[in-house]
């Protein structure tokens, strides 16, 4: 979609010979996506060896088996680093591209400097940088913010990277704590793009920030920097955190679809935070989804906080689950309480849902309209998206009236005309790569 950025561009024509160009939305592109998780692994059965548990239990109570847990050299930036440099990778970017950092950690390496000031000096990047505190939901909130800057245009390339070591502030004597969580990291680059403000468009369509704050003391660490008299211990009340969890989790889903216009069957994947296996069924089946259309790590991770929406993501990613062309939904929850929702997704997808095709014919012919967009652009062109289904290709220095009456504009002088209209596109155009195009005065 890099190529339609030009239509939110200025012509250097005179102003009498330039045709109107359509107001253009900014999107935010998640480009690529990446992880890491230490190298340790401690099972059930080796955690049952010294706290009073099993391998039954914690099974049965949290759909976990095992989890990641960081070595000595394994610190929050370095963890947070692996994962920036495979997004970076995945999306074929460099580090020149990024404009900011946005690290959602509560266990940074020090109070200041930031860690994704670390990450930065470790990537060689510019820009500037900061770390976020959101617990759980700090990934959910660090990508919102990334979205922010990249709408309103301060940035147009950003890093984004959940990294935990929850490990260093567990109470291994408790095990009603020191069972469910692990250390991992999980990064996103995000790129500026283009849409037309609608449900239609790729990228971030929105995003869903909540909190709570006389909740705070049932999910939280005793202790910080501020207060060294404390253990610096994580302390939850589990029965409480579920019920808020179930609760809240299934409302902001419903907020982002609702927002979007978008029925439940419209997405793909639920990529929810991975705290417990019955929270997440538990939303799943409030929302109507099958397991097969959520993403599962907490059973290997197990809760890696912020980490672990895009430790998920990358995973889904990278082994075929997750497709460009779908609708995913991502979701958290941490202390706070704190909870937020993102919904993003591709133009294939609404070409698949409004229109009647398959996927793969979905994505062949948005290939093929972008394709059609990239040589207008080379031959001097200027594009103008009028939503969904159709765009037009209007040649520079014509100009272009408006009928009083209807609001339809209408040529004054010869043009020609490129549109789009997929209800119009019958499948055996897909599949031989047509694309029906009008070269008359009228649209």
């Amino acid at each position: 979609m890099d190529q339609v950025l030009v239509a939110s561009g200025l012509s250097q024509q005179p102003a009498e010979a330039v045709a109107p160009v359509a107001v253009t939305h900014v999107r935010s592109i998640i480009a690529g996506m990446g992880g890491y998780l230490p190298e340790r692994i401690v099972t059930n059965a080796e955690l049952a060896a010294s706290v009073d548990t099993s391998d039954a239990w914690i099974r049965e109570r949290t759909g976990i088996s095992q989890r990641h847990i960081a070595s000595e050299h394994e610190t929050c930036a370095f963890m947070a680093t692996a994962a920036a440099r495979a997004a970076l990778a995945d999306a074929k970017a460099e580090p020149g591209e990024v404009d900011a950092i946005i690290l959602a950690t509560a266990t940074p390496d020090q109070a200041f400097p930031s860690t994704a000031l670390r990450v930065q000096a470790a990537l060689g990047c510019g820009g500037f940088g900061f770390d976020l505190s959101a617990a759980c939901s700090g990934f959910i909130y660090a990508l919102s913010m990334a979205d922010s800057l990249i709408r309103s245009g301060a940035a147009r390339g950003v890093l984004v990277i959940g990294a935990e070591v929850y490990s260093r502030i567990l109470d291994w004597t408790d095990r009603g704590t020191c069972v469910l969580f692990g250390d991992g990291a999980g990064a996103v680059f995000v790129r500026a793009g283009v849409g037309n403000g609608t449900g239609a468009d790729q990228g971030i369509l929105s995003t869903h920030l909540h909190a709570q704050g006389s909740l705070g003391d049932i999910l939280y660490v005793d202790g910080a920097v501020g207060r060294p008299e404390k253990s610096g211990h994580l302390v939850m009340h589990g029965r409480e955190v579920f019920r808020h969890a179930v609760t809240r989790l299934t409302e902001t889903v419903t907020e982002a679809l609702a927002a979007n216009n978008l029925p439940q069957s419209a997405v793909d994947w639920l990529v929810p935070h991975q705290a417990n296996l019955r929270i997440i069924d538990g939303i799943g089946r409030k929302l109507g989804l099958p397991p097969e259309r959520v993403v599962v790590t907490v059973d290997r991770h197990a809760n890696t906080s912020a980490a672990s929406v895009p430790l998920a993501l990358a995973e889904a990613w990278a082994d075929g689950r997750i497709k460009r062309g779908q609708l995913v939904l991502m979701e958290a929850l941490g202390g706070g309480l704190t909870w937020g929702s993102v919904t993003r997704a591709h133009l294939a997808e609404t070409i698949y849902t409004q229109v009647g095709l398959s996927r793969n014919e979905s994505a062949d012919l948005l290939e093929t309209v972008l394709a059609r967009m990239s040589t207008a652009l080379e031959s001097g062109e200027s594009i103008k998206i009028s939503g969904f289904g159709t765009f037009s290709v209007r040649q520079k220095g014509r100009r272009i009236g408006r009928n009083p009456k209807t609001g339809v504009e209408v040529p004054i002088l010869p043009r020609r005309v490129l549109v789009f209209r997929p209800s119009q596109v019958l499948k055996a155009q897909v599949n031989h790569m047509a694309l029906p195009t009008d070269h008359g005065d009228d649209e």
